[in-house]
């Protein structure tokens, strides 16, 4: 059995009890690994996760009960292998279920007979495989995507999409983080991408040239538009992104006050703000839905990324396809909440800006339309809904300034 398949299974049963992929995956990854363990891990956890509707469509008939009913472990290493043995050539199916085999042994023996016979049996019937729907997500958010969307829109989440970094240019220029990282520099301005890698080894990292920050929230801050000299306040500031691309736009002058809800939340603001070296950002734990007197009125700009069901990153976040709308149906209410908390906080002639990681018109243009119907005072400068692909999250966001 490798590291890379007993990783694999561990982070998905991390995300079985809750916790999100990526960040699972980061903590069992090690730089000890061997790349190409650390590379098959995440090949695994991925696509285990992007196909598993279709994956658990293909192994019913030999399961012969609903998944659910089987051992988490069990399981997992079905999915897990079935997915090597349909979309992965690069391990013969003989040995993706030996693998699972010994997998099994250690995780939970009584079952390794049933993991062998399932599994080989399952090898014999993959040229007959019914045909499954193109795209993988659970018929919630199928039906949500299409109504909304169109049909389009549920292929555009097939993609492995790029790893993309800020590059901090007050610290280092474009050519410089591309020559250190050997990324390329992206259609957005002051963006570089690549198709992965683990960026606290990067060099220029630890000497703060850049920051993790897709292209779709670079542009949303771009919208925003904050200035040299100016005052901004984060209100779901967590990890520091936008945060961050606000200061490169301030050209390190001016205030930003990042909130999150907890001290775990903005410690990791802290650790990213002084390797960027941005001593002008300031920090606190609070709930972004409870009124600070103190802050009324006192911003130049205001930043409410929200709390979303995170469809537009789908790519990214793959456990998001196993999402029911019922899951997230509250979620709109807060949004409002926060919305209409943080609008308190722009001075006359500021802006507010409203954004998500989602596509869905609830959380989106909704939440804005009903906002701005309860305050006369904000009128729309710009908004737009980015589709995704592979060098762009699904995103939406929304620039009001207060009269």
């Amino acid at each position: 059995m490798t590291d890379a398949r007993h990783i694999a299974l561990s982070v998905l049963m991390a995300v079985e009890r809750g916790e999100l992929s990526d960040a699972a995956l980061d903590r069992a990854l090690t730089p000890e690994m061997d790349r190409r363990d650390r590379a098959l891990a995440t090949e695994l956890v991925y696509g285990t996760l992007e196909h598993q509707p279709q994956l658990d469509f293909w192994l019913a008939p030999f399961v012969g009960k609903p998944l659910k009913r089987l051992d988490a472990p069990v399981r997992a290493i079905l999915r897990m292998t079935a997915y090597q043995m349909i979309f992965l050539d690069r391990v013969p199916d003989f040995a993706a279920v030996n693998e699972a085999v010994r997998l099994a042994g250690r995780s939970c023996p009584r079952a390794k007979g049933y993991v062998n016979g399932l599994l080989r049996a399952f090898g014999r019937g993959l040229s007959d495989l019914p045909k499954a729907r193109p795209w993988s997500m659970s018929e919630g958010l199928e039906k949500l995507l299409k109504e909304q969307y169109g049909e389009e829109m549920l292929y555009r989440f097939s993609h492995r999409p790029l790893l993309q970094l800020c590059v901090n240019t007050m610290r280092a220029t474009v050519e410089q983080v591309c020559e250190e990282t050997g990324a390329v520099p992206s259609v957005a301005q002051g963006i570089v991408e690549l198709p992965g890698g683990i960026v606290t080894e990067m060099p220029g990292f630890d000497e703060g040239h850049f920051f993790v920050e897709g292209a779709a929230s670079a542009r949303a801050v771009a919208a925003l538009g904050p200035r040299p000299g100016q005052s901004v306040l984060d209100l779901c500031a967590a990890p520091g992104g936008k945060s961050f691309a606000a200061a490169v736009h301030m050209n390190g002058t001016g205030r930003i006050l990042c909130r999150d809800l907890t001290g775990e939340k903005v410690a990791r603001i802290n650790e990213g703000a002084k390797r960027l070296r941005f001593d002008f950002i300031e920090t606190a734990a609070t709930d972004a839905a409870v009124y600070d007197a103190a802050l009324d009125s006192a911003f130049d700009c205001v930043i409410c990324d929200v709390p979303c069901s995170g469809l537009g990153v789908m790519a990214k976040k793959p456990e998001i396809r196993l999402k029911d709308p019922m899951d997230f149906a509250s979620l709109p209410s807060l949004q409002h909440v926060i919305l209409q908390n943080g609008s308190k906080y722009v001075r006359e002639g500021g802006r507010l800006l409203y954004s998500t990681c989602t596509l869905n018109k609830a959380e989106n243009e909704a939440v804005t339309v009903a906002f701005l119907a309860e305050n006369q005072q904000f009128s729309v400068l710009s908004e737009e809904t980015l589709l995704p692909a592979a060098d762009m999250d699904g995103f939406y966001y929304c620039v009001m300034i207060r009269r």
